[in-house]
């Protein structure tokens, strides 16, 4: 009892957490934390306990990196899908198989002792978060961003309008995506955005079938790519100039070696002026891809699919007719040059993509908004020993190496926090385990054994059939 009231003398008052309310010395910092191990020499009688929700990369760093700091504490995953790992297996592009090596680490920290894994166990069905958070010190939302923000414009809801987290779902063989069907008739499709993530379906979409045939893509849809795909065009949209383009070198590259582009040349040097240095390789990429448009006659007809950004253009509305379903304008918030052209522009296409920010699924009963822990390291604002990672923290963005400094910045918010005894549980708690709950409740739980073996059923089918279809 001493031992917390000296922690609780320690702790700041309502609203004055240094991460919430703004910076504090890190000299300020340490001394806190050295006068909280001064005052606590003695270990508590258990372990600190850790729930996380989400086995996707988010979760699964944040275990790593607070199993650093402290090694001690029990930690439990909580994966909605029989199955961990979330976008690093239904996300990543199936021609990135080396984004995947992150996998390794993953299995390092699944397999630990003291880390337990509840595959097929959705927190908000099977479990409340009020079932979660009686259990636990702490608790980490990192189950991501599983729907789609609406545009809010007339005709989003046609089909053919998708978001891009449908179509990665649907080439990923995502289970969520198993009743998804696409028309890929053709002749051209409209990717609104500039990311990594719209680069990734306008490559899908114009590969060869037979070169993705020895990836992992899911069966169902090389299937269709390579019996139904009549697109020969990629038109890449965005609202913003060549200076906004969020993409990477990297995957700008990878498009230009796999077809020609096909791209009005305009002067980017204007946009130079306040560039850094990735922007300015970024511009000139596309300086170098605008300018190469004017000669890819001879490849176009070897290769007969190109691709081009059009910038500056932002969605009005999508309309039912065939023959004339895309109508986008000018945008007025530029502050770049625009191309010559008309003040209104049609796209001609029988598909779009509508590529946009994901919402939270709203699960948790949480006033939720895309960036909820955004500036608070992690900690949950008027939520006590609640946290978040990843993209229910940040919005839908950043690489692997993002998520994993993301991760490790919530991580040392609860590090933190259990160096100060600020926890949820006294050591003398004695609430039922939540894998009894389950267990009373007839939740059939996919444990890390259970996982390692549709992981071998998986591994043992690589002799014996193509890779697009070693998932089980």
């Amino acid at each position: 009892m001493l031992r917390r009231v000296a922690a609780l003398a320690l702790r700041p008052r309502a609203g004055q957490l240094p991460s919430i309310t703004g910076p504090v010395s890190p000299l300020l910092r340490s001394c806190r934390l050295q006068v909280a191990r001064a005052l606590t020499t003695a270990s508590p009688s258990r372990p600190p306990r850790v729930a996380i929700v989400g086995g996707g990369p988010s979760g699964f760093y944040v275990a790593h990196f607070l199993l650093k700091a402290h090694p001690e504490a029990r930690v439990d995953i909580f994966e909605k899908y029989p199955v961990p790992y979330g976008l690093v297996r239904y996300g990543v592009a199936p021609d990135h198989p080396e984004v995947k090596n992150c996998i390794n680490q993953f299995e390092a920290t699944a397999a630990l002792p003291n880390v337990r894994l509840f595959g097929n166990v959705h927190v908000g069905n099977d479990l409340s978060l009020a079932d979660v958070r009686a259990r636990y010190d702490a608790v980490v939302l990192s189950y991501g961003a599983a729907g789609d923000r609406p545009l809010n414009i007339p005709g989003e809801d046609l089909q053919g309008v998708m978001s891009a987290r449908e179509f990665v779902a649907w080439y990923n063989g995502d289970p969520a995506a198993a009743a998804t069907d696409i028309d890929l008739r053709g002749p051209q499709a409209v990717v609104f955005g500039m990311g990594n993530v719209a680069l990734d379906v306008a490559r899908i979409l114009l590969y060869n079938p037979a070169e993705l045939a020895s990836t992992d893509i899911s069966t169902r849809a090389l299937s269709k790519l390579a019996d139904q795909n009549g697109i020969q065009a990629v038109r890449i949209v965005g609202r913003r100039g060549p200076l906004e383009v969020t993409c990477t070198v990297k995957e700008l590259r990878e498009l230009k070696k796999l077809v020609p582009t096909d791209m009005d040349f305009f002067d980017y040097t204007t946009a130079w002026i306040d560039a850094n240095r990735p922007r300015r390789r970024t511009l000139m990429l596309l300086q170098e891809l605008a300018g190469k448009a004017e000669h890819t006659d001879a490849a176009a007809a070897a290769t007969p699919r190109a691709w081009g950004f059009d910038f500056n253009l932002a969605p009005e509305e999508f309309l039912p007719d065939p023959d004339d379903p895309v109508r986008i304008l000018n945008a007025n918030n530029s502050s770049l040059p625009l191309p010559s052209m008309s003040s209104e522009a049609i796209i001609f296409t029988k598909m779009v993509r509508a590529h946009v920010k994901l919402a939270d699924d709203r699960h948790t009963s949480l006033p939720f908004h895309h960036s909820i822990g955004s500036g608070l390291s992690g900690r949950i604002k008027d939520q006590p020993h609640l946290y978040c990672s990843g993209w229910i923290k940040n919005g839908p963005i950043g690489t692997i190496a993002i998520t994993m400094a993301d991760a490790q910045d919530t991580a040392q918010s609860i590090a933190q926090d259990l160096e100060l005894q600020l926890t949820n549980l006294d050591p003398s708690d004695d609430c039922a385990d939540v894998a009894e709950l389950l267990r009373r409740r007839k939740k059939t739980v996919v444990d890390y054994a259970g996982w390692q073996r549709i992981r071998d059923t998986e591994l043992s089918t690589v002799r014996s059939m193509p890779a697009h279809s070693r998932r089980v």
